[in-house]
């Protein structure tokens, strides 16, 4: 993952289908960048479907979390809410409770009519990163004379979502794995066009191989085009 010097944002969703988050709920925008993101991998998936649903893959048949091709990824990190006039406020910020109140509804409120927390997208830089909060955690450390809060630590953990359909270690389809080098004027939709017969099957590849936009390929990546089914 690379990084840029704008603002990280966390942003919330009702919705998630084929790697793309649908209605926003709201934004955050922090008042100053975490010092660093910590970086994990989900090795055994021992939570359950959303909602009591059956993991499917993409031809409908069952699918164990377990067995997905990729171990989910996590990220965790920190960062303060300060209103004492030391750090320059923001839209997002009005005040700590304020604060404190839109980052719940965006991360870990459940959502009326869905019965489910939002679906979240953090943004930095070159970074997108899509999932639940596992966790969300807040310190308050200084308050005004008043007992009012002024300055909270803020600490997040996400782990990735992404649909079982793009998954493909059930080795359905008799075709082989492809993992070209991507040349200048390629594009995903062509690649797919070529190797599924396909060009909306970019959606899937591109959540696949975890890309943060499927307009623009870098010359040099090497991306792979696993069997799926359809």
């Amino acid at each position: 993952m690379s990084g840029g010097l704008s603002s990280l944002s966390i942003n919330g969703f009702k919705s998630f289908s084929n790697g793309v988050t649908k209605d926003s709920v709201g934004r955050f925008v922090l008042q100053l960048n975490p010092a660093e993101l910590k970086v994990g991998y989900v090795v055994n998936d021992k939570k359950g479907p959303e909602n009591n649903e059956e993991a499917k893959s993409a031809v409908g048949n069952p699918t164990n979390p377990q067995t997905l091709s990729k171990a989910k990824e996590s990220i965790s990190f920190d960062f303060i809410i300060d209103t004492t006039g030391a750090v320059k406020q923001n839209a997002s910020v009005k005040t700590v409770a304020k604060a404190v109140a839109q980052l719940r509804k965006i991360t870990v409120d459940k959502i009326s009519g869905t019965h489910s927390t939002p679906y979240v997208s953090v943004q930095w830089g070159g970074i997108i990163f899509k999932g639940k909060v596992d966790s969300l955690k807040v310190d308050y450390t200084l308050f005004d004379k008043d007992g009012n809060p002024i300055r909270a630590k803020i600490s997040i953990s996400i782990t990735e979502h992404y649909d079982t359909s793009a998954d493909s270690v059930n080795n359905q389809s008799p075709d082989i794995t492809r993992i070209p080098t991507i040349k200048q004027g390629d594009s995903l939709i062509s690649l797919c066009d070529e190797f599924y017969d396909d060009p909306n099957m970019f959606i899937r590849i591109a959540e696949y191989n975890a890309l943060p936009t499927f307009r623009r390929l870098t010359p040099g990546t090497i991306l792979e085009f696993p069997p799926i089914e359809k």
